[in-house]
């Protein structure tokens, strides 16, 4: 169901959150820029336009 895909998707998404957050990686630049990406497709997710940019063009913010 979207209930269980949903927390499914919250659930990744906190387990990244905590990996490649910056202040768990102070000297990673590599690292806060995935966060960065994970964060953003994130909260594109719920916008179905910027959903179908981020799938369309890899980001949220259109062409």
């Amino acid at each position: 169901s979207d209930s269980t895909f949903s927390r499914q998707i919250k659930k990744a998404f906190r387990a990244l959150d905590r990996q490649l957050h910056p202040d768990n990686n102070l000297h990673n630049l590599r690292a806060a820029a995935q966060f960065m990406r994970v964060t953003k497709a994130y909260e594109a997710l719920p916008d179905t336009h910027c959903a179908d940019n981020y799938r369309n063009i890899g980001h949220p913010d259109g062409p």
